[in-house]
């Protein structure tokens, strides 16, 4: 394989990739080469739960993920990071440095569940992508109201939780 595009040699360990889609592309569809999963452990909103298994990855215009890739045993692979079926970017893993025998905890971190009968009220926001006549998305609506329109809702903190519906076409 040509190095016409971005590469980087790896030890064989596990390493944690801070992915931002900072493109001009509607939406990113990362996944490896060789078939590997990999585990998400982070969003824009910091790390999950627990570590959450993929084989591939969508990631929005501005959004962020953080990814955990297990490169042990994978000693001399040149693994490719596609988007669709166009590179991204190589990895290759060395060969010279051990193997270390990190894992990936169960829990990442604690995320209390807050119960729907712990609301004071219950709303349902609804976000909808209009496409235009030739079925593209040209715009966003939250609640079937522009961005721009004024506020209705006045929700007060610690009152609950609130429901999404979203509609994409």
């Amino acid at each position: 394989m040509a190095d016409c595009f971005l590469t980087s040699t790896l030890r064989r360990q596990n390493k944690r990739f801070r992915i931002l889609n900072a493109s001009d592309r509607p939406f990113l569809h990362l996944s490896l080469s060789n078939g590997q999963s990999f585990h998400q452990i982070g969003t824009d909103q910091g790390l999950l739960r627990a570590p959450v298994p993929l084989s591939s990855v969508a990631l929005a215009p501005d959004a962020r993920a953080d990814l955990a890739i297990d490169f042990k045993g994978r000693t001399g692979e040149a693994i490719v990071v596609n988007n669709d079926s166009l590179i991204v970017m190589q990895l290759r893993v060395a060969h010279a440095n051990a193997d270390d025998d990190s894992s990936l905890p169960d829990l990442l971190r604690p995320v209390p569940k807050i119960g729907e009968r712990a609301a004071v009220k219950n709303r349902l926001l609804t976000l909808a992508e209009v496409p235009n006549m030739v079925n593209h998305p040209v715009m966003m609506l939250f609640n079937n109201s522009h961005w721009s329109t004024p506020v209705t809702a006045k929700p007060v903190r610690r009152t609950g939780p609130c429901r999404f519906r979203t509609s994409f076409r």
